[in-house]
């Protein structure tokens, strides 16, 4: 049996009939968020995660929750499932939610005040040494101001402040043709035309705001061009004059009607200026993800033995990311 969807949906349904040995269909679909379902969790999460919010409604077709209209988690559910994790020896969280500065918030509009009352509430319960948010978008953040964005940050220091709270935040590309195609509602409330300079301005208004931002693009979207790939890279390189790191993931096409067309990118696709946006994003990354992580797990509590080690794995790894990119050069020949 397949099962799409969140449990609550249709899950409990499908059980009770697996149980009575009621016949159940093969593939199912549950539609919905069902968020007014959720119920407090009884066990820990691991790694401390809190559902913040289901959902995004952003319209990306190769993102199974872009057709989903986000709906967020009752607070007191959040702040329930927060003590038992506290309660059971998880010290630090992680926020899931596809855009948690959207929490509370309806549609494409973000709702500075439940989201600031949800972190301040989440501050009373002792033992947390901090929270790593996990995705959010880059309109949500110019819709706050840097002042808001700074609260909002203050109010995440627990027991134990990071220096760098990094917030995952998706590209895709710099082309507005192409997210017009792939990812209508990605821009709103603001419109697409402005999407290369919305990317720097978010950049710098969460930078200043104190948190870090981690930023993620698509390479082979259906549809794209060399132009495209150059504006990217473009934008990329304007992008390192500030604390970021890109990165760059392989386009997967969701088996979707309209889809059939659509072919997954791999190395077998790469052009000579794909490898090159690539790995420009991995230079940046090998500079700065190092004090990231760092920082990171010493918040987390990693003794400063294991994140040695890690570290010296991690230049390891970044002297065979360096040989294989030279390698695919080579075999690529010039752009």
């Amino acid at each position: 049996m397949i099962y799409e969807g969140y449990f609550e949906s249709a899950g409990p349904q499908l059980v009770d009939d697996i149980l009575a040995s009621r016949p159940v269909p093969d593939h199912v679909r549950a539609d919905g968020t069902a968020t007014d379902a959720v119920v407090p969790i009884a066990p820990p999460a691991v790694p401390g995660m809190l559902e913040l919010s289901r959902g995004c409604g952003k319209g990306c077709d190769f993102c199974p929750m872009g057709a989903q209209r986000m709906e967020h988690v009752a607070p007191e559910t959040i702040l329930a499932d927060l003590a038992t994790n506290v309660a059971g020896g998880q010290t630090s969280a992680v926020s899931g939610s596809e855009d948690f500065f959207r929490y509370g918030g309806t549609g494409s509009k973000v709702n500075f005040e439940a989201l600031r009352s949800l972190v301040e509430r989440m501050g009373r319960i002792g033992g947390l040494r901090f929270m790593q948010i996990d995705h959010a978008n880059i309109s949500s953040v110019l819709q706050m101001s840097v002042e808001e964005l700074r609260e909002i940050r203050r109010l995440l220091r627990f027991e134990r402040d990071v220096k760098h709270l990094w917030v995952n935040m998706g590209i895709e590309t710099a082309s507005p043709r192409l997210l017009r195609s792939t990812s209508p509602g990605k821009a709103a409330p603001f419109a697409l035309d402005d999407w290369e300079q919305m990317v720097r301005d978010a950049a710098g208004r969460i930078d200043e705001a104190g948190f870090f931002p981690v930023f993620s693009i698509v390479l082979g979207l259906p549809g794209e061009t060399p132009d495209d790939v150059t504006r990217t890279l473009k934008l990329m390189r304007d992008l390192d004059r500030r604390p970021v790191v890109i990165f760059p993931i392989f386009y997967e096409p969701l088996p979707r009607p309209g889809h059939e067309t659509h072919r997954p990118f791999s190395l077998e696709t790469l052009t000579p200026a794909h490898l090159e946006l690539y790995a420009t994003c991995y230079e940046i990354n090998f500079r700065r993800v190092p004090p990231l992580f760092w920082d990171n797990q010493r918040a987390g509590g990693v003794s400063w033995v294991r994140r040695t080690m890690l570290q010296l794995l991690g230049r390891a790894e970044m002297r065979m990311w360096r040989k294989e990119f030279k390698r695919l050069g080579k075999r690529l020949g010039p752009g």
